[in-house]
């Protein structure tokens, strides 16, 4: 390791790397007509891992202070689907349906998702929890150039008692 790069920051480029790679692999599997029909906004960011619950300690998803690649996706004309929020690593990704959409808009505020995973031994999965999240502005449109998310998850990634708190910044995705 060369003497100007501590561990830590080291650990930091080395997990964002990974990231990108899972979100390549990931994308890569995706049928090329599926990618051609969506045209859902979105926006992609990082989030921080704030805090954990004791629970998450057999979960390598949920380390402290790590960074995440996500996408937000949230419902803003009636024909597109319900808010997701997603979260993607090497190994492993999976995404929170908001099945709360039509009392927690875009889901802003407390509510409960359909999870649905893939681990990082290829093993898919549909789960169930709570969110309760901050999202600013309150009311994402189209022109929205930059949305933050803060809250906790709960279930996360399918372990019991597992609840995770974050932090993330997004930008629109471009085509």
């Amino acid at each position: 390791m060369p003497k100007n790069i501590d561990a830590k920051t080291l650990r930091g480029r080395r997990l964002a790397a990974i990231a990108a790679g899972g979100i390549s692999l990931a994308l890569a599997s995706l049928p090329g007509a599926a990618l051609a029909a969506d045209t859902q906004l979105a926006w992609q960011g990082i989030i921080t891992i704030t805090a954990s619950t004791t629970a998450c300690s057999s979960n390598l998803a949920a380390g402290l202070g790590d960074p995440v690649v996500s996408v937000f996706r949230p419902k803003i004309k009636s024909t597109d689907s319900n808010s997701f929020l997603s979260f993607h690593f090497f190994r492993s990704a999976f995404t929170l349906e908001n099945t709360s959409e039509s009392t927690v808009h875009q889901m802003h505020g407390s509510g409960n998702y359909d999870g649905f995973a893939v681990d990082g031994r290829a093993l898919f999965f549909d789960y169930t929890g709570t969110y309760s999240l901050t999202i600013t502005p309150a009311a994402i449109v189209a022109s929205t150039p930059v949305v933050t998310i803060t809250g906790k998850i709960n279930n996360y990634f399918d372990t019991a008692g597992c609840n995770v708190t974050f932090e993330g910044v997004y930008g629109p995705y471009i085509d």
